[in-house]
């Protein structure tokens, strides 16, 4: 008798809340949410005495699943300032599954507010979020994609051929083949978490039930937002 109301209670369930078990297996799918990416340009300039490279890269987030998904937009907005950068330059073998990180650059978030907490009013603006109308998120449709483009301004991954930095910048800015890539191909990992910065280290996971019925707001298994993008091919 327990047996059958327990299957009968599972059956009515699933015709309530036919998503459930999507929203289920998402939890668990390494690959519904995948971002890829091309390198578009790299340009190197002078800053005061020190050479860094402006890196233009175009992306795509591609949703892979049949479950709506949410994701905190990376560009474009005052999120980014809380959405911390990394780029990871790869040793590669035969094969770009082959990858060994041989040099990162982080780019941590930076506060926008000058004289205030930036990231306390980050927070409280998150709780009384609405997901279906805010610039700070971006929703994407089962099987459907987001793109856009990013920079990178980091001092490392690419250099300059023998003496030209100590050249004037305007003799070897926008030259073709100027920099040089220094490795084959390179990652890029947004993340964002609120551990140590709030009395809640739970909010995201919080905010992933409180959204549900808007999309599934894409964490890792630690509840911080955090995407690693496939090998982009350095030209």
């Amino acid at each position: 008798m327990r047996s059958r109301f327990l299957i009968g209670w599972c059956i009515a369930a699933i015709a309530v809340f036919p998503n459930c078990s999507n929203l289920r297996a998402q939890k668990l799918s390494k690959d519904a949410l995948s971002l890829t990416g091309t390198l578009v340009r790299v340009a190197a300039i002078k800053d005061q005495d020190k050479v860094v490279f402006k890196v233009q890269v175009s992306f795509q987030f591609r949703n892979n699943s049949d479950t709506p998904l949410l994701i905190f937009k990376p560009e474009g907005t005052r999120v980014e300032s809380f959405v911390q950068k990394k780029v990871d330059f790869l040793e590669t073998k035969s094969t770009l599954s082959s990858e060994q990180v041989v040099a990162s650059s982080l780019l941590p978030w930076v506060n926008p507010y000058i004289g205030s907490d930036g990231f306390e009013r980050f927070i409280g603006y998150l709780e009384k979020l609405n997901p279906s109308n805010s610039q700070f998120l971006v929703k994407i449709d089962p099987y459907g994609y987001y793109e856009f483009h990013d920079f990178f301004t980091i001092d490392k991954g690419y250099k300059l051929p023998e003496g030209f930095s100590k050249l004037p910048s305007k003799e070897w800015e926008d030259v073709p083949g100027i920099p040089i890539a220094e490795q084959s191909a390179f990652r890029v990992e947004y993340s964002l978490t609120v551990k140590n910065k709030t009395s809640n280290s739970e909010l995201l996971k919080d905010l992933q039930r409180k959204w549900r019925s808007h999309g599934y707001l894409v964490l890792d298994d630690s509840g911080d937002f955090r995407v690693r993008s496939e090998p982009i091919v350095n030209k």
